[in-house]
């Protein structure tokens, strides 16, 4: 995805890149040492092809007024990735429809393949989105690492610089 581009034609100064994280640079565990994932089409359409997934189709769902020009980002991401060769198909809808298939977690629950979201941490600190997103059991993980999640757990105790690097490990 182009997120420079999307950044720059749809909110200007308004945004920032995340660099490949889910949280923003104000957070507490936010990692200057990371870089963003590069914007190379020629090479995932190609990883596409090698992956036999051409024609592939994915579901990717978004809620309804989530952020500021989420019809905007959606299409363009939409757009993006079926130029790799995959057919991604959009659901945008309503808050509760998004929540039911976006927070199912139990063994066989239908997901959606994609979803668009947006993470919050309004005391700008990273534990509220790794606990939802990553941690076994968090309410739209899609994965369960016991290790990552008994690593994170004891950075929860920690304050300050050490919470940071906890946080950014």
């Amino acid at each position: 995805i182009d997120r420079k581009s999307m950044i720059d034609s749809l909110y200007a100064d308004m945004a920032e890149p995340a660099y490949g994280q889910t949280v923003r640079k104000s957070s507490t565990g936010w990692n200057p040492n990371l870089k963003d994932y590069p914007y190379h089409p020629a090479k995932a359409k190609q990883l596409v092809q090698e992956a036999g997934a051409v024609g592939q189709s994915l579901e990717l769902i978004s809620r309804n007024g989530f952020f500021p020009r989420i019809d905007e980002v959606t299409e363009l991401f939409a757009n993006q990735v079926n130029q790799t060769g995959l057919k991604v198909t959009v659901r945008s809808l309503e808050v509760a429809q998004w929540n039911t298939i976006n927070r199912q977690v139990k063994p066989g629950d239908a997901r959606s393949d994609l979803h668009l979201g947006s993470s919050s941490d309004p005391v700008l600190d990273s534990s509220r989105t790794l606990a939802q997103k990553y941690r076994c059991g968090g309410v739209t993980s899609a994965w369960c690492d016991q290790e990552w999640s008994a690593r994170f757990d004891n950075v929860l105790g920690l304050a300050g610089e050490a919470r940071s690097k906890g946080f950014q490990e």
